[in-house]
């Protein structure tokens, strides 16, 4: 995390790493009572934010400009690992409560649904993320009959914010595990169990939207059944193997009317007298491709060489709002609109004279959102996955390793498939740490894991191959029928590890992460072995 402030000319001026370029504008204007002009904002070359760069640079930013603003100097203000580590905004703890009504076929006519979520000493995004998390806790399920509640609690904790899945990991996790377990409370196949009550198009979700794309989860199982390697047998009496499966859906782009009432997305495209062309946006380059997926996109378009594509990092003197780097809607929202500017500039780009194009976000009219009650089509349309992993689990020390790892996944057309690939194998390597290695607790308001000798995050050790299969289903509204591809990797492993754990030791879970301090308490406990 870090910011330079500059005051100059009766102006400040930002530099930083953050997705969010006029969050933080906003945030300045706000802070300081001026008018838009008095304050600039860029985006340096961000390594990586996953959310924790979306709200909290609107904080170091003011920092950094009220320091420039009081001395008349240049302040640079840059967070150790281990103050950033201990104030940042982090993922929100969640304790969910789940209770399933079945009748005499198991058929699922009813759930009930706590959900309560630990927001810190400081709002900030909890009320948008607890909303996230509410519209996803029935996963991917028709449920006919619902009561679902939430609550996001003010406590004496580093304050909860933005993370990768923004709710829907902790929801998932939440009714994942419910239906596995459900399954084998009545001996069902939790496969068998889950796949009869799967959502299909035409049906509703569960804030009364209509699903209108085609969901090919049937076939994305059978894929992922076909390309899945088999168990391998294991002589060692030591050991045992387990096989978990998830099923998922992440809703894509911002929730409800947000794109219509809140971030009313613009962008521009400029031809210069050269004939090359600009991209003027406010969304960010941090590690998921961007600065190539989008240039493609215009590129194709135009059908001129990748070459005359310039995107450079936004500085808001030159690029208007096309909305946050957030909410899997860089590549579906602002690509799509990118694609329509391009088309509209497609005629004219033998004109020696240079020429801006601008193309604001329209609302489709079908898309119908009620923001008071909740109620209506909580997202366009949602990218689907499907994991399985394999376990191997020592019974002398309730150790993990993963021995398999099979993702396919749904995120529409693809625009480029290595950052595809990238993207997915990246949202499994922040699942598996989320899943079973990143132990965060706080004592008295205090984070104790500190530093990356006390929080363990997965290496390239506690991985295996990971085999990642892509089923296309095009999106009307997306380039090239692209959907979110973000933030959907993350939400299925959690889900699918547990699972793979309860059928290698024969036991029930209900919390992540998957210590081996805790399954050797749940093993004894089953056992009732008193001397565990």
């Amino acid at each position: 995390q870090g910011m330079i402030g500059v005051y100059e000319n009766n102006r400040i001026t930002v530099y930083g790493s953050m997705q969010c370029p006029y969050y933080v504008k906003h945030a300045l204007e706000q802070l300081f009572g001026w008018g838009n002009d008095q304050i600039r904002v860029i985006q340096t070359t961000t390594g990586g934010a996953f959310g924790g760069k979306e709200e909290f640079p609107s904080l170091l930013a003011g920092h950094a400009a009220l320091a420039a603003y009081v001395t008349g100097k240049p302040a640079k203000l840059i967070y150790e690992r281990q103050e950033d580590i201990l104030t940042s905004t982090k993922r929100h703890p969640s304790k969910i409560r789940l209770t399933s009504y079945l009748d005499d076929n198991y058929n699922l006519i009813g759930l009930e649904a706590d959900v309560k979520l630990d927001a810190g000493a400081c709002a900030g995004l909890s009320a948008v993320v607890l909303q996230r998390a509410l519209f996803a806790v029935t996963g991917v399920y028709n449920v006919p009959n619902l009561s679902i509640n939430g609550k996001a609690f003010a406590t004496n904790n580093v304050p909860s914010g933005a993370f990768r899945g923004f709710g829907a990991p902790q929801a998932f996790y939440a009714i994942e595990n419910h239906m596995h377990n459900t399954a084998l409370n009545f001996q069902i196949n939790p496969i068998n169990f889950k796949k009869k009550h799967w959502l299909k198009k035409g049906d509703l979700t569960n804030t009364g939207g209509t699903i209108r794309d085609e969901i090919i989860l049937p076939e994305m199982l059978d894929l992922i059944l076909q390309k899945t390697p088999e168990i391998k047998e294991i002589t060692d009496k030591n050991k045992k193997l387990g096989r978990g499966v998830s099923f998922f859906f992440h809703g894509c782009g911002f929730t409800g009317s947000g794109e219509r009432d809140i971030i009313k997305a613009e962008v521009k495209l400029k031809k210069t007298t050269d004939a090359k062309v600009e991209i003027l946006i406010a969304n960010v380059e941090m590690g998921q491709g961007a600065q190539t997926a989008l240039p493609k996109i215009v590129a194709a378009v135009l059908d001129i060489p990748l070459e005359r594509i310039i995107f450079n990092n936004p500085d808001t003197d030159f690029v208007p709002d096309s909305g946050p780097t957030v909410a899997s809607r860089t590549t579906m929202i602002v690509g799509y609109l990118l694609l329509e500017a391009a088309c509209d500039l497609k005629s004219q780009m033998s004109s020696p004279e240079e020429i801006v194009i601008s193309r604001k976000y329209q609302h489709p009219d079908y898309i119908k959102w009620d923001q008071d009650k909740l109620q209506g089509d909580a997202y366009p349309t949602y990218s689907w996955g499907i994991d399985i992993i394999d376990v191997e689990i020592d019974l002398l020390t309730f150790e993990i390793e993963v021995t398999n790892i099979t993702s396919v996944v749904d995120i529409g057309g693809v625009i480029d498939e290595r950052l595809a690939r990238g993207q997915i194998e990246g949202g499994i390597a922040q699942g598996l740490g989320y899943a079973f290695l990143e132990v965060m607790n706080a004592q008295n308001g205090k984070i104790l894991q500190k530093n990356l000798t006390d929080y363990i995050v997965p290496t390239s050790k506690e991985f295996p191959q990971q085999n990642v299969y892509f089923m296309e289903n095009k999106y009307s509204l997306g380039p090239f029928g692209a959907k979110g591809a973000g933030e959907l990797p993350l939400v299925g492993v959690p889900p699918a590890l547990s699972a793979a754990v309860s059928d290698a030791l024969k036991i029930k879970l209900n919390q992540i992460p998957i210590t081996p301090e805790y399954l050797r308490r749940i093993v004894c406990k089953q056992l009732k072995e008193s001397s565990c």
